[in-house]
């Protein structure tokens, strides 16, 4: 089988001058493109988005949304080609993954990758080469425990053993923006990492003030399995690792409640 990272592909080339402030983010689509895709198979989820053209001055043309939905040990593939105010299905295929891993939310987009990268030493690479490209992939790494990550090349038209890699942490606590730290300004449940997962994942949820939180994980038919947050929580940014041990393999439902309020979503066990 074939391992494969979920990833964000962006090509950007030096011609005159490249603006990275971008009108057409990785995310600029996303709502429309995740309403296509319920409306098609309500269980997958985002796997990866890329650029698959760029404008002169490094903004995207149109990206391409890839949805995953797992079944049976088969995985099939949704394609949508989105632009800057439409979105079109493209197509579907099946292929067998093995450790293929659902983009965890939030992440930075791609503009402030790259703007984080340019602090980093990007700015001084495009300035001691005249011609250069740049390319960008937001991935969920295979690793256990791990947060998603900007991976950005700065490479060399001359030399493309002349280049500079940059690796950035994609999670919304380590943003590179003022006042955002660990500020939540609203309630939100991230999609668990790694998932697919065998025995422990990641959980991480945000809570905008002070409050009593429950996040409670249930089978299918809705049996409660475990708890994993009861308490009172200060407003912030947090994370809960769940350990499905002595669980089947299996879809199981995750809720985070406080009040009447709730978010609810799902995570898959394999082993």
């Amino acid at each position: 089988m074939k391992k494969v990272v979920a990833s964000i592909f962006i090509l950007i080339i030096h011609f005159q001058t490249i603006l990275f402030s971008q009108s057409f983010t990785a995310s600029h689509n996303k709502a429309i493109a995740d309403s296509l895709m319920f409306q098609r198979n309500p269980d997958a989820e985002l796997l990866g988005i890329k650029s698959d053209s760029v404008f002169n001055d490094g903004t995207a043309m149109s990206w391409l949304y890839h949805y995953m939905a797992y079944s049976n040990n088969i995985v099939s593939n949704y394609f949508f080609h989105t632009t800057l105010d439409s979105a079109v299905y493209d197509s579907i295929n099946e292929l067998w993954y093995e450790g293929a891993t659902i983009i965890t939310e939030p992440w930075i987009d791609s503009d402030s990758a790259l703007a984080i990268a340019e602090k980093q030493g990007g700015e001084e690479f495009r300035t001691n080469h005249a011609n250069y490209r740049i390319k960008a992939s937001l991935g969920q790494p295979l690793v256990p425990s791990s947060v998603p990550q900007w991976y950005i090349d700065y490479i060399s038209l001359i030399n493309p053993n002349d280049n500079l890699s940059i690796n950035i942490d994609a999670t919304l606590s380590n943003i590179d923006v003022p006042t955002t730290g660990n500020i939540a300004r609203q309630y939100t449940l991230s999609q668990n990492y790694p998932n697919p997962f065998n025995q422990t994942t990641t959980i991480n949820y945000s809570v905008p003030i002070t409050s009593n939180i429950s996040i409670k994980v249930y089978d299918v038919l809705g049996n409660e399995v475990a708890t994993l947050v009861n308490s009172k929580r200060p407003g912030g940014i947090y994370q809960v690792k769940f350990d499905g041990c002595g669980l089947a393999s299996g879809i199981y439902l995750y809720q985070l409640k406080v009040d009447n309020f709730q978010l609810i979503k799902k995570l898959i066990l394999l082993k």
